[in-house]
């Protein structure tokens, strides 16, 4: 029970009823007394979340139906406080029921009157109820204090109520007093009289009355119009600080358990006294209460004001204070002109001023039918649980947000407004594009008495409300009622002053729309501003704007229809739809604002689409870009930082008559003068000006158009992005940025329009971040010196791609590099000047060089975009240059002895004079460290080579590329730099950081950092060591026996792959059970050395991969060769591997044959004089786990073959759960166990040796993708060098593979939670672990990330709670791990592929789970059975009962339909082969199922994507990278309508699949897969990378190597000549046929076409050099 909840329930129930009304015994049996009714409430221990029991001593009511009437709503309150409202809801039943019943004559006054009378509370303890007199007693017939001048003996009225009592006894005249409001009739009271009743003591005997209680108080202050809230002080008891103050307007009075984190709200008991203007007036711990008088003080509150000077002027009701917002609801039409004012003097009359509003102006938003419908689900939840609230509905149709108030007397007020709205127009199109959504979230009050959804603020909307205000207010239109800030909403709900009359209630409470307080209402586009009228509670509409862009300008229409004529011409957009568009563009002439704003809505999104992802790529977008295409270039920097200096300095500006400038400041300018004279006051109709002569200048078809404004926000320049894309153009945003209050001083400083350096500091500190603003050079912007820097365009700087491209395309222009150089990025650019700053005119600060003029050979092996730090040492001057040294960035060479970054240079100087400098060994000073670190990238800087007459503004142009795909499309213009005998090339290899031995160690686990060397070498015999297969003679007999026929061949055995083959079957060796023990160790060679010959290498494999085997390497005897015998070949292997592996220092042989054992005994009596220890295990003597020590045929097959997990492995798992907790928990600063910031879900916890699978924990203040970099930031500080970072939108994750000493790496995937409660995350998780139950509700609105990532977790824990009483977790474990291996050799489990998941499997096993004793197969007796072999059969004949929308079911859209008929046919034969043994799971049944089937099956043809590379890392790389990515292509492939079968395997080098034999099939591979080949490139352009794909049988098939070229080389026409050729028969001439391929190709497509030459036997070569290079076929 929550005992804190209970006691202020019962608080509240004796502050209302009276403290002897309200008894409580010790069992927790509440009794309430009331004139109507007594009910007993029985409080159970699990109360508020369980039900109260309900009693009624009087046998009338506990036998009515008001019971079940107070159960049914106590269900609907679970969780929350409910007495107080059960009892009212009793007390309103009675008198209903009772009265009806009444006037029938058919009952009984309620049983109270006689049965029970109070036996402490008398009439002369009653007081009476001040608040009653002053009309201000918001409790009613409830209240327990007298509502009579007088105080009456204790006597029922006709109906039993006291309340009616006291209304039949009301007198007929009033005296000079307060009066209750609304009513000429009521009691009135002198303050004489009011003072005296103040002073009434207790009983009899002289006993002092009781206190009034806090609750007492903060009612009286908040119902008592005569209490200034503002002026009262609440001192409360702080749990840690001791009492401390606060205002009382400071805190939520609403109830505890209904109040945000967020918010102040105190337990009452902890109050310790309240203050009146620095004056206590009521003290807790002293027992003294001046508010109303209850220990005898004879003073009250009313006396303390006067005393103090009493309060200013009452406001007058319908304003509000704070930052209350405002509706027009607001503004009750029931007020009355006059409003009675209480004083000492009695009461006057004061007139209100009429100055209060009469109109107001709103946007609608009841066209979205998501707020609609939310709305009305609230306005329904409430009214049904109290159908009084029904008036008080803001009808649907009248939904709306207010934006302003206005007053208007007469007609002519009313034209005036319109006019207003009227020239409002263009700035409401401009300030609020109808593309911007109002979001409506949440649910509040005001006072409690009006219910609003929130509706989010941003500065436009403050913008144009402020704007609108002040257009009305120019007018001479009165704005009351308007307050600040503005708070934007959606009134809902309203207590008029009426209802609350009527239903003597001043409150809304809480409890009604609590379970909508964070509700999400929907969106509403902002269509159109309205002006209405206020009449009750609905909306009189007068006048209304539409929200369009073609308000803005008459231009503007036509330009938008030259658009679409552009999209149409341009084959975006199909002619009659085209026609279509226009026309109803066009009927905005006809004043169709609905059907012309969606039809130019249509466009941009249109024109979005075409630009959206592609602007980055290369080539550009779908509409054309020539050098004469309009551009828009948005300008955003503070007053003086310069944009005016760059757009009059920009080679652009050589020809002005191509270009428009566009600002605000023109307006202010004076032409006949020159003068600036700015107005704050005109600044709207200075952008309106300004947004004007951009339409204008966009119709004149100006080539470059320049917005020069501040910008300081997004919302200041959204319009001309948006008119910009409307108008088909690409608009650029150019920003000069400001680093520091240093900078903005400088800008202060230097701007002409005398802008204050306070005004910028404002500027600076309100400035929106846009991450898609290209930041202006430092050498272009110079802020500390205004000097002209070398030639500079601005089209050059915001489009460099697009104008590289087509220079060189169009105009046939050719470039020439530069240098390649580590270029920093923009802002730390930025930061370096800041911190450096430059002492000369001509500023650089742009980069390190690499190579000068570098070849194309050079530049090959450069990492183009690859990010480095760059470390500065210091930084030195001296009369012509300056320059900071940096260190030598690792892995490369470079031209310049001292590795620098020019900072600037006088004028006329060259930055090369920077070597010069350091040359000299200048003396250094300290770079600040406000500049580290810094960051560049690699690239190169290009020029043009003038082949024609090149454009005067272009001439000096230089390009930047720092990505290889555009290298590749700009490489056949490029000339190729002269060889130069004193420059190397370059290359990118950091070598290792050093680090510690051991990174992590726990219970015997040790954790292994950074890349180790192989240190081990294990060696795994084939036959008779991994498996035993049959020799010679038994051989022939069983292939007879088996076939019927006799063996093929005359001579051999171990050289045929028959001997390999079904009818044969390969069963596990002894050793086998050792290899998973020792591959993947991270300091370990892990190899296979068979005798067998090469030719069956793919036999050979397919067996070790059906077993889960994947060798480092596999070496097979050649055939030159092979009279070596076979000891002699492996003991040379193994010599041969460590020569390439000198620092092997163990050696671990297993073999069977013992000649080899003998060999390997001699070698290593050699070796150890060499320090090398070596091991050898004669596998004959290693014993097979037996069935008998298993617990069934399962256990014992998958201990035999190694896929059980060992002890050692589990511990190995949990040291690197634990390591990657600790380092987590420094991450956040986590003060607890680093344990109880992880949750594991996956296979690992059901006993697999699998990947491990974590969900660690996250506190509020971080996102998914920071969670990844700070993990992987804090791991590779740590040591840790294998770190993969996936950014999936629908789950991003972190992976990672932990190196140990003596075991294999494993694999962990990291996802994380974002825990939204930050004291859940502080606090709670220090003592306890997590719990599901509580995550999932703590779950944040909106964040589907961290909800994937907890159902992992979930699901886990749903399973283990359905298995844990019917099977142990590892024979549970066994049982997938079983099911995992036969789908994976059926070949209906597979990477990469759209078919069944782990998951599925484990939820397929745990629901068969409970049924297992019920549904027994085995013959055996139950002793005997398994429960893993039980639980496998089970599987096996359930599933293949299953029809196709039961899987349908299971696989929930994740798995292709088409799948469904292979999984179902591999299960039928599955359960074919489990009724031929009987239904008994033996040996012989698995063996007999495991037996690979034929793949690719028939009409279908296999699809592998393979890759391996010699560096360990990089392959572990590229197979994370292809884990996360190959699948998406996949589902494009099956998406194209491609039936896909996975492949089953696991190997980490290969991706295989099948798709139908067909050529659509495979043209849809062809397509798809070519993006994937793009992708790769970063890996590709490696040397030590080898990738293939292969459709086909082999990799020698035509098929398959036609596949591989149409992948690389975009030219079918060059693909069909070198097939073409390769399947011609020579010419008939001394010269063999002879094929030369144009020199067009890349140097990756001539790379291609020889690796492809070589596997179809032709002779291949390169010839010629630069441009002229070209590749040459010739038939061997």
């Amino acid at each position: 029970m929550e005992t804190g909840n209970l006691d202020e329930e019962v608080a509240s129930l004796q502050a209302i009823f009276g403290l002897n009304s309200v008894i409580v015994s010790k069992n927790n049996v509440l009794t309430l007394v009331t004139e109507e009714l007594r009910i007993t409430f029985s409080i159970p221990s699990g109360y508020p979340n369980s039900l109260p029991a309900i009693a009624f001593p009087e046998a009338v009511l506990e036998k009515s139906e008001l019971k079940s009437v107070l159960l049914d709503e106590a269900r609907l309150r679970l969780g929350g406080p409910m007495l107080y409202q059960l009892v009212q809801l009793a007390q309103d039943w009675v008198r209903e029921h009772f009265s009806a019943q009444a006037d029938k004559g058919t009952t009984t006054p309620p049983p109270i009157k006689d049965s029970y009378t109070p036996s402490k509370q008398t009439t002369s303890s009653q007081k009476i109820c001040h608040f009653f007199l002053r009309g201000k007693c918001k409790f009613g017939a409830k209240c327990h204090n007298l509502h009579s001048k007088s105080a009456p003996k204790m006597q029922s009225s006709a109906n039993g109520s006291l309340h009616s009592e006291m209304m039949a006894r009301q007198p007929a005249q009033q005296t000079s007093s307060d009066t209750v409001e609304g009513d000429e009739d009521s009691v009135v009271l002198s303050e004489q009289d009011a003072q005296e009743s103040a002073k009434v003591t207790g009983s009899a005997g002289g006993k002092k009355p009781s206190m009034k209680t806090a609750t007492n108080v903060i009612h009286r202050i908040l119902w008592d119009e005569q209490l200034p809230s503002k002026h009262f002080t609440v001192g409360y008891l702080d749990r840690f600080l001791g009492i401390l103050e606060k205002p009382f307007k400071a805190f939520s009075w609403e109830d505890l358990s209904t109040v945000g984190y967020d918010v102040l709200a105190i337990p009452k008991h902890r109050i310790q006294y309240f203050k009146y203007k620095g004056v206590i007036v009521w003290d807790k711990r002293s027992q003294f209460d001046n508010v109303f008088g209850s220990r005898g003080t004879g003073k009250t509150i009313l006396d303390i004001i006067a005393e103090l000077g009493g309060e200013d002027k009452v406001a007058v009701e319908g304003t509000h204070e704070g930052n209350e917002g405002s509706s027009d609801s607001d503004f009750d039409p029931e007020d009355n002109d006059e409003v009675r004012i209480p004083s000492k003097m009695g009461i006057y009359k004061a007139k209100i001023d009429k100055n209060r509003p009469t109109h107001f102006i709103y946007i609608p938003v009841c066209q979205s039918k998501d707020i609609v419908s939310k709305v009305k689900e609230l306005q329904d939840h409430i009214t049904e649980r109290d159908p009084r609230f029904v008036d008080g509905k803001l009808p649907l149709d009248n939904l709306h947000v207010s934006v302003g108030y206005v007053r208007l007397e007469t007609e002519s007020d009313c034209q005036k407004a319109t006019s207003v709205l009227n020239s409002l127009q263009p700035h409401f199109a401009s300030i609020l594009p109808s593309n911007i959504d109002l979001h409506v979230k949440g649910v509040d009050t005001f006072r409690d008495q009006l219910i609003f959804a929130k509706v989010d603020n941003f500065p436009a909307l403050i913008k144009f409300v402020r704007l609108l205000l002040q257009r009305f207010e120019a007018a001479g239109i009165p704005t009351p009622g308007n307050h600040s800030p503005y708070v934007p909403h959606v009134t809902l709900l309203r207590l008029r002053r009426g209802m609350m009359r009527e239903m003597n209630q001043s409150v809304i409470e809480s409890w009604l729309y609590q379970p909508f307080k964070d509700a999400t209402f929907g969106n509403q586009a902002i269509q159109a501003l309205c002006i209405g009228e206020m009449a009750d509670f609905y909306v009189r509409y007068r006048h209304s704007i539409t929200n369009s862009p073609l308000t803005i300008s008459p231009q503007v229409l036509p330009l938008v229809c030259t658009t679409v004529d552009c999209l149409a011409s341009n084959g975006m957009c199909p002619a009659d739809t085209a026609e279509e568009v226009k026309s109803a563009i066009l009927s905005f002439q006809n004043g169709d604002l609905s059907k012309s704003s969606k039809a130019v809505e249509y466009v941009h999104k249109l024109i979005m689409k075409s630009f959206s992802g592609k602007r980055k790529k290369f080539p550009v977008d779908s509409l054309p870009f020539t050098l004469d295409t309009p551009i828009v270039v948005v300008l955003r920097g503070l007053p003086g930082s310069g944009k005016s200096w760059i757009v009059s300095n920009c080679a652009e500006m050589r020809t002005p008559d191509k270009m428009a400038v566009c600002s605000a400041d023109k307006y202010f300018t004076n032409v006949e003068t020159e003068s600036y004279e700015f107005s704050s006051d005109l600044l709207p109709l200075a952008h309106q000006q300004c947004l004007a002569q951009f339409v204008h200048a966009i119709a004149e078809h100006k080539p470059l158009v320049v917005i020069d404004n501040t910008n300081v926000q997004e919302w200041e320049y959204r319009i001309y992005k948006y008119l910009s894309t409307l108008f088909g153009l690409r608009c650029y945003l150019l920003e000069v940025p400001c680093l520091s209050e240093e900078m903005v001083h400088l800008y202060a400083v230097r701007n002409q329009h005398n802008v204050t350096f306070e005004a910028e500091l404002r500027m600076f500190k309100n400035w929106e971040k846009d991450d898609s603003a290209i930041l202006v050079p430092p050498s272009v912007a110079n802020p500390y010196h205004n000097s002209v820097p070398y030639s500079f365009s601005l089209r050059e700087i915001c489009c460099q791609d697009q104008l590289l491209f087509q220079l060189v395309k169009d105009r046939g222009y050719s470039v020439s590099i530069v240098f390649s150089g580590l270029f920093l990025l923009p802002e730390y650019r930025w930061n370096l000047l800041s911190a450096v700053k430059p002492l000369h005119p001509t500023v650089y600060t742009e980069h390190i060089t690499l190579v000068y003029k570098p070849t194309l050979a050079q530049i090959g092996g450069l990492m183009l975009g690859q990010q480095l730090d760059i470390v500065p040492i210091g930084w030195a001057s001296d009369q012509r240059v300056q320059a900071v040294e940096v260190e030598k960035p690792s892995g490369f060479t470079l031209t310049s002895r001292h590795t620098h970054i020019t900072i600037s240079t006088e004028r006329g100087v060259s930055p090369k004079y920077s070597n010069d400098l350091l040359l000299s060994r200048p003396q250094l000073q300290n770079v600040p460290e406000s500049a580290m670190p810094l960051k560049g990238r690699v690239g190169l800087l290009l020029t043009l080579t003038q082949l024609g007459e090149v454009d005067d503004q272009l001439k000096d142009s230089t390009f930047h590329i720092f990505d290889e795909s555009k290298l590749q499309a700009i490489l056949p213009y490029i000339q190729d730099n002269p060889a130069s005998s004193n420059v190397q090339g370059t290359s990118i290899n950091p070598a290792p950081c050093s680090a510690p031995e051991i990174l992590f160690q726990q219970s015997g686990a040790s954790i292994l950092p950074g890349l180790q060397k192989i240190t081990k070498l294990f060696v795994f015999d084939f036959d008779g060591t991994l498996f035993h297969t049959p020799g010679p003679a038994d051989g022939r007999m069983e292939y007879e026996k088996l076939t019927g026929k006799k063996w093929p061949h005359e001579r051999g055995w171990l050289i045929w792959p028959e001997s390999l083959l079904p009818p044969f079957r390969i069963h596990p060796g002894p050793a086998l059970q050792y290899f998973h023990t020792h591959c993947g160790q991270a300091d370990a060679l892990t190899v296979v050395i068979t005798g067998r010959i090469q030719k069956l290498e793919d036999t050979v494999t397919k067996v070790l991969h059906n077993h889960n085997i994947f060798p480092d390497k596999c070496f097979f005897k050649d055939t030159p060769i092979q009279k070596e015998s076979t000891s002699s070949y492996k003991v040379r292997i193994v010599q041969e591997l460590l020569t390439q592996n000198p620092s092997i220092d163990c050696i671990k042989v297993f073999d069977d044959l013992d000649d080899v054992l003998l060999a390997f005994s001699d070698l290593a009596v050699s070796l150890a004089r060499n320090g090398v220890a070596v091991d050898i295990v004669d596998s004959k003597i290693l014993e097979l786990p037996r069935d008998d020590e298993a617990r069934g045929a399962v256990e014992a097959l998958l201990k035999q073959t190694g896929l059980l997990p060992s002890q050692s492995h589990g511990l190995a798992a949990t040291a690197g759960i634990n390591l990657i907790a600790s380092l987590w928990s420094q991450c956040v600063h986590f003060a607890g166990p680093p344990t109880h910031l992880v949750l594991q879900f996956g296979s690992h916890p059901l006993g697999r040796s699998s990947d491990v699978d974590l969900c660690l924990l996250a506190p509020p203040f971080v996102s998914h993708f920071e969670c990844i970099d700070l993990l992987s930031r804090q791991m590779q500080a740590a040591g840790s060098v294998y770190i993969h970072k996936g950014y999936s939108s629908r789950c991003p994750k972190l992976k990672v593979m932990l190196q140990f000493k003596d075991q294999p790496s494993i694999n962990y995937d990291v996802i994380f939670y974002i825990v939204s409660n930050e004291e859940y995350f502080k606090n709670d998780l220090l003592k306890t672990t997590p719990n599901i139950s509580t995550l999932k509700s703590l779950l944040k609105a909106g964040d589907s990330i961290s909800k994937t990532a907890l159902t992992g977790p979930i699901f886990l824990h749903h399973v283990l709670n359905k298995i844990e009483k019917h099977i142990a977790i590892q024979e549970f474990g066994m049982a997938v791990e079983m099911v995992v291996w036969y789908l994976r050799v059926s070949r209906q489990k597979g990477n990469g592929c759209s078919c069944i998941r782990t998951f599925h499997i484990v939820q397929i096993l745990a629901d068969l789970v409970p049924r297992m004793s019920e549904e027994r197969l085995q013959v055996n007796p139950p002793s005997t059975v398994s429960k893993t072999d039980n639980l496998f059969s089970l599987f096996i004949v359930r599933t293949s009962t299953l029809d196709k929308h039961k899987w349908l079911q299971l696989f929930n859209d994740r798995v292709p339909a088409s799948y469904i008929a292979p999984l179902q046919e591999s299960l039928d034969r599955a359960r074919a082969v489990l009724a031929a043994y009987d239904d008994v799971v033996s040996r012989e049944f698995l063996y007999s199922l495991l037996e690979p089937s034929l793949y690719p099956p028939q009409g279908y043809v296999g699809v592998c994507i393979s890759y391996n590379s010699q560096e360990k890392k990089l392959a572990w790389e590229l197979d994370s990278f292809l884990e996360g990515r190959v699948s998406a292509y996949i589902y494009k492939i099956i998406s194209k309508g491609v039936s896909v079968l996975p492949g089953g395997n696991g190997n980490p080098g290969s991706i295989c699949f099948a798709v139908k034999d067909e050529k659509s099939s495979t043209d849809a591979v062809h397509d798809v897969l070519k993006s994937l080949w793009t992708e790769l490139a970063h890996y590709r352009k490696h040397p030590s990378v080898h990738f293939q794909l292969i459709i086909g049988s082999s990799p020698t098939s035509l098929d398959c190597i036609r596949g591989t070229l149409l992948t690389g080389i975009s030219d079918y026409n060059i693909v069909e000549q070198i097939m073409t050729f390769a399947t011609s028969v020579k010419l008939q001439s001394k010269e063999p046929g002879v094929l030369r391929l144009p020199s067009s190709l890349t140097s990756y497509e001539r790379m291609l076409i020889h690796d492809c030459a070589e596997r179809l036997g032709l002779d291949h070569l390169s010839s010629g050099d630069g441009k002229n290079r070209h590749v040459i076929l010739k038939h061997k």
